[in-house]
């Protein structure tokens, strides 16, 4: 996984989204979805100060071969959809890159697609990472002032879960 805070900063800046994923969470996230994939190793790669994508192909390579010596990694392959990433793949690596649907005809969507409006697209939003955008919302109100309403209105669009109904006994002093 890579990381750049400036980048990382604008990518949230131009989102509908509401808070900014750490590293750690983004870690967190990544090592709880492919926890039973034992072949699978996750590593935060910092590409702070890299021109960003697609420039800067030769500071980032040699940052990821220095990266990937140190972790003691020899990929034999690079999996991506990015049809124009795959001859640099080839060029600044040297490693094989097998392209995994490059029209997006079976994975219909993109990190900004999902940046952009996260809850139109929840269905593609790992469960691991759902929790994130979950917000706990009390309504109060006294008898009879629409709480069921309200909470009913709000639950009507997806995926909101709500508890349909919960009564204080009382309260006495």
């Amino acid at each position: 996984m890579g990381f750049d805070d400036t980048r990382d900063r604008a990518l949230f800046e131009d989102s509908a989204m509401s808070q900014q994923p750490t590293v750690p969470d983004r870690l967190r996230w990544l090592l709880q979805t492919f926890k039973y994939q034992k072949n699978i190793r996750i590593h935060a790669f910092n590409e702070e100060g890299m021109e960003p994508y697609p420039h800067g192909w030769d500071v980032w390579s040699n940052g990821i071969k220095k990266f990937m010596a140190e972790k003691g990694i020899q990929p034999d392959l690079i999996y991506t959809s990015e049809e124009a990433d795959a001859p640099q793949y080839m060029e600044h690596l040297g490693i094989e890159t097998v392209l995994v649907d490059p029209k997006r005809t079976f994975m219909s969507i993109s990190g900004a697609q999902i940046r952009e409006n996260p809850f139109r697209y929840w269905e593609y939003i790992p469960t691991e990472v759902k929790p994130f955008f979950v917000r706990t919302v009390a309504i109060l109100g006294g008898e009879s002032s629409g709480k069921s309403t309200l909470v009913n209105k709000l639950a009507s669009s997806p995926p909101q879960r709500y508890l349909q109904h919960y009564q204080c006994v009382g309260i006495w002093s």
